[in-house]
């Protein structure tokens, strides 16, 4: 945790609001000098302190706490995001592929069957011509 930093953060936030520090300390319930001291790094900021800081300011906490927390947590999301948009992508490609692959095997099962019909006729008709052909001789 970067101490420097999140004094920086609360003080550039404070000023951004337009409050005054006489306003922060009593908000706080704690002595202008107190307060002074919270800004100028002379006294040990504590997680009860650093959370009504926040509250006051409107800053989530965690942003204060971790630089960039937002911003990397954005990434992160977008990231994650972009993950799930190429696996949707790969498994519809899939799907694609599984239903082209589903059509050449129903077509491959229509030739095979229609194949052994027709080698059926043929067997047929070639009994049949046998059958006369024993007769006549």
């Amino acid at each position: 945790m970067n101490t420097d930093r999140i004094r920086e953060t609360i003080r550039k936030s404070r000023r951004e609001k337009g409050y005054s520090q006489e306003y922060m300390a009593q908000i706080l319930g704690i002595s202008l000098n107190g307060y002074r001291k919270i800004e100028g790094g002379r006294t040990t900021l504590i997680n009860p302190r650093l959370k009504e800081i926040s509250g006051i300011l409107g800053i989530p906490l965690e942003n204060l706490l971790f630089e960039n927390f937002s911003r990397n947590l954005l990434d992160l999301i977008a990231d994650k995001s972009l993950q799930i948009e190429n696996l949707q992508k790969m498994l519809s490609d899939s799907e694609v592929q599984r239903e082209m692959l589903q059509a050449e095997i129903d077509c491959s099962k229509t030739e095979f069957k229609a194949s052994l019909e027709s080698k059926e006729v043929l067997i047929g008709f070639l009994k049949e011509k046998i059958s006369k052909y024993s007769q006549v001789h």
